[in-house]
């Protein structure tokens, strides 16, 4: 089969730029053909605008008739596309055009983003622009992908012909690596993704200050960067790593024992799946999409349940080696089991399609 995806982000830059990353090498394996439409691309790039709320991602504008012309040779029995940016226009102008169904992807809560960065009439226009834009990228969809059943509320709320939940994918050198030795004392912990108000970062910081014996490592890009690098400064257990290439971030997982994402809201939590097959101890918040699959949800601690983040690391902190080896063992075990059945989920979407 040949299926093309139509990507608003960079591969690997945020959470859903991993997530088609990892779905296309996925496809791929599976001796499918796979082309990507992005700015990282062979195709003309006209313009950009500055993302809105993050300074440090653009959405980028292509030449539709460059990427036509291309889409016109590849001839793609498969269109995937998500979010609403030019791309993702494209792809769904041109599947209308040439009659190729598309699947979109439901990866982020767009109204929540609204609610959390901009209030007012401001917050209403886009959220009304929003309900527009997504009523007609759904209803036209073959089918509608969400990345957890709660989303499911999003596409019901018009008219789509299919909605189904899939599993995430992580990409295989997460699975194939050799297994990590388990952790036995939380002696590092880790935070790595986008540097922005609604991942909570400043929990963080409260951590490391209240447990100054623990080392705390931030790695990641985004908005509030040069406030996690103010903050390092002037606490000796922080460190903050910079941006790491997805290719070199098993090691710096490995590296620490735990691993945090007190985001106030995650439609998914990559971040989290990618800790825990690699056996980490992997505490996160309450309203975290991956807490819907409950094989996963076993394995993970809600810093909640402890009142507070730094309350959730001290807490867990204090289990003796045999209980923290064997959380370790059960999450890398569980996110295999978990991965395999995510396969099939995708191979079983395109099966039916043929």
């Amino acid at each position: 089969m040949k299926i093309s995806i139509f990507l608003d982000f960079e591969l690997n830059r945020n959470g859903v730029g991993s997530y088609f990353n990892d779905l296309a090498k996925f496809y791929i394996e599976k001796k499918n053909e796979v082309k990507i439409y992005n700015s990282e691309g062979e195709n003309k790039i006209i313009s950009s605008i500055r993302f809105p709320n993050d300074k440090t991602q653009k959405l980028y504008i292509p030449n539709y008739f460059d990427i036509k012309r291309d889409v016109l040779k590849n001839k793609p029995n498969l269109i995937f596309i998500s979010f609403y940016g030019p791309f993702s226009f494209i792809g769904a102008r041109i599947a209308k055009k040439m009659d190729i169904p598309y699947i979109y992807v439901i990866n982020n809560d767009i109204k929540k983003l609204v609610n959390h960065y901009n209030t007012g009439f401001y917050g209403f226009l886009l959220k009304y622009m929003r309900s527009q834009v997504e009523r007609n990228l759904i209803n036209k969809a073959m089918s509608v992908v969400v990345v957890n059943p709660k989303l499911k509320n999003i596409p019901y709320a018009y008219s789509p012909r299919s909605v189904v939940t899939m599993s995430t994918l992580i990409d295989s050198m997460f699975i194939n690596q050799k297994k990590p030795a388990p952790v036995t004392k939380i002696n590092s912990v880790l935070y790595y993704g986008r540097l922005a108000i609604e991942k909570n970062l400043e929990l963080v910081f409260d951590s490391a200050k209240t447990l100054p014996h623990l080392t705390f490592n931030i790695a990641g890009d985004g908005p509030l960067k040069n406030r996690v690098i103010a903050v390092a400064k002037n606490l000796k257990n922080l460190n903050f790593l910079g941006w790491i290439d997805r290719s070199k971030i098993i090691d710096t997982i490995e590296k620490n024992d735990a691993v945090v994402m007190p985001s106030s809201f995650e439609t998914f939590g990559t971040v989290a799946l990618e800790s825990l097959s690699r056996g980490r101890i992997v505490i996160i918040g309450e309203n975290h999409g991956i807490r819907e699959f409950e094989i996963l949800n076993k394995c993970l601690f809600n810093f909640s349940d402890f009142n507070s983040l730094p309350n959730a690391i001290k807490t867990i902190a204090k289990f003796n080696a045999n209980k923290m080896s064997g959380i370790s063992k059960k999450s890398y075990d569980a996110v295999q089991t978990y991965d395999t059945e995510a396969k099939q989920m995708w191979v079983d979407l395109i099966r039916d399609l043929n």
